[in-house]
């Protein structure tokens, strides 16, 4: 019987929460090879980021707790509401509770930052007549 290690547990997490490296980075204010080495299991994170990690998955599975990443496979699968293989569990897992971020350098409907609005042409004309 092999066993399970964090990274693979990390990964199926991930994959359940439809979460990419670089989500999970932004989510905890880490560096994106942070959560790259987590996953390939070159590294393990610290107690104080497995704790943040853990809080970020509860938020979107509710109930979640730090002994769920001592869980096998197929019970941390089963906590997630998937299967193990990715796919859908009968039970999927609660719907996320905050809404989805604009993507990163959206900027529609917003004046540039730095930068004073263009007065309109009449408006100019006006402010030099003065």
């Amino acid at each position: 019987m092999s066993s399970v290690t964090f990274a693979q547990r990390l990964d199926l997490v991930l994959k359940a929460l439809s979460m990419s490296r670089a989500r999970l980075a932004a989510d905890l204010g880490i560096d994106k090879s942070l959560a790259g080495r987590w996953v390939s299991g070159a590294v393990q994170p610290s107690a104080y980021n497995l704790e943040r990690l853990t809080v970020l998955v509860a938020v979107r599975c509710p109930g979640f707790t730090m002994l769920d990443w001592d869980r096998d496979l197929d019970g941390l699968a089963d906590r997630l509401g998937v299967v193990a293989n990715g796919a859908p569990a009968a039970k999927p897992a609660a719907p996320r509770s905050t809404p989805p971020r604009p993507p990163s350098g959206s900027r529609r409907g917003r004046p540039r930052a730095g930068r004073a609005q263009r007065r309109p042409a009449s408006r100019r004309a006006s402010a030099r007549a003065s």
